[in-house]
């Protein structure tokens, strides 16, 4: 073979090396990308349900709901957050970035944020008096509590996930 076939082989070798190092390290920036998308999702979940749970949210509702089927009109005095607060702040800031991880773990996560939200917003409804029966009130303290424990063991499974990246 003469010397321009050798450098021939040797630029197309060269080429395609270069491809697969590229490749490769574009493969491991989508990792290390991914890795991080689901620590700080799994990090936000485990704190908020950290916090529901020393808070006894759970209980707090149960005692309410066990007075109002009493009949007593007990007060229902939440910490309420204002209309401006972000409550999910790495929510609100990873959500663009969520393509980065697996279809099932995407899908989890909207839908655990989709139910905190709901559960929150119907918080505020009911410390603004929206709610205004004793029936109403307790009816959707009962779904939101159902609501509340299907998310929190939604999350107890994905942090686990998001943990593997």
């Amino acid at each position: 073979m003469s010397e321009g076939g050798y450098a021939l082989i040797g630029v197309a070798l060269g080429g395609m090396l270069g491809l697969i190092g590229q490749f490769a390290l574009e493969k491991l920036r989508q990792c290390a990308e991914a890795k991080a998308v689901a620590a700080a999702f799994a990090a936000e979940i485990s704190g908020l349900k950290e916090n529901a749970e020393r808070r006894r949210f759970e209980q707090y509702y149960q005692n309410l709901l066990e007075g109002w089927r009493r009949g007593e009109n007990v007060d229902f005095l939440p910490e309420v957050p204002g209309a401006d607060s972000n409550l999910t702040p790495i929510g609100s800031a990873y959500v663009g970035r969520l393509g980065v991880l697996a279809p099932q773990d995407v899908s989890d996560v909207v839908l655990f944020y989709q139910r905190f939200d709901q559960i929150n917003g119907t918080i505020v409804l009911l410390a603004q008096g929206f709610y205004s029966t004793l029936a109403s009130r307790i009816e959707v303290v009962e779904g939101e509590l159902e609501n509340s424990r299907n998310n929190f063991a939604l999350a107890e499974n994905l942090i686990e996930r998001l943990k593997k990246y």
